[in-house]
């Protein structure tokens, strides 16, 4: 069966956004950011020039379903330094 994938609109992952900016701010090193990403269960993919995608998994239930979840946060780097970041939330109901 087809499963939609539904997105997590930004202003209801604003704090999860704001907790990641805080933990690698501009200007931090790759290595850190990357470093943070992992311990928090992430897996990045080697950087391609100035951008990585690292991704988290997660399975959440509301009420009798179970949503599988993925939060993919790509970050920019300019040099070895990160220069911005975005994240997006996915999720398919099961």
């Amino acid at each position: 069966a087809w499963v939609e994938v539904h997105h997590s609109p930004q202003d209801q992952i604003a704090p999860a956004v704001a907790a990641l900016s805080q933990a690698m701010p501009e200007g931090s090193s790759q290595a850190d950011a990357e470093a943070a990403l992992r311990r928090a269960g992430a897996h990045c993919t080697p950087a391609a020039g100035s951008s990585q995608t690292c991704t988290f998994r997660d399975v959440e239930t509301v009420d009798e379903y179970m949503d599988d979840v993925l939060w993919k946060v790509s970050l920019t780097y300019s040099g070895d330094k990160v220069a911005g970041l975005s994240v997006d939330r996915s999720w398919q109901r099961h």
